[in-house]
């Protein structure tokens, strides 16, 4: 996933997605890919030692951390990007 895509299918510009990102405290969007994969890695990891329904307490916990982390920031943005991010 590239941000020409994520700007297309958010439409929005790319300029809005790097703004989304620094106001999110990243340098831009290739360091918000790199976390979110790196996230997403340690949830797989996390996957394999405890089961799923104490994953899925942890999962939904830091869901609602980053939610409200995330309320002075543009949450449409950000719920389009996740759900990018889904997809790959």
């Amino acid at each position: 996933m590239n941000i020409n895509v994520v700007a297309e299918d958010c439409n929005c510009s790319k300029s809005s997605i790097v703004k989304f990102c620094k106001e999110l405290g990243l340098e831009g969007f290739k360091e918000l890919i790199r976390i979110l994969m790196w996230e997403y890695s340690i949830f797989k990891v996390i996957d394999n030692k405890i089961d799923s329904n104490n994953l899925n307490i942890k999962y939904f916990s830091q869901i609602e951390e980053n939610i409200n982390n995330l309320k002075n920031n543009n949450f449409n943005t950000f719920l389009k990007v996740s759900e990018l991010i889904k997809k790959m």
